[in-house]
């Protein structure tokens, strides 16, 4: 379940950059402190810098 949290949270990151942090931990069902701990977990990175990369970079 979380994999795909995660997941979800990484495209919402790219595709609405709109989105606040909080915004998208919230629509994840994630509370803000484990989703950070998670991404990084994940990603290697922050939300945040996740958000900055470029779309074509996988």
């Amino acid at each position: 379940m979380n994999k795909k949290r995660m997941e979800y949270a990484a495209s919402l990151l790219q595709t609405c950059p709109e989105y606040a942090i909080t915004t998208i931990a919230k629509l994840c069902g994630i509370s803000l402190s484990n989703f950070n701990k998670m991404f990084q977990s994940k990603y290697g990175m922050a939300p945040t810098e996740f958000g900055d990369k470029p779309k074509w970079i996988d």
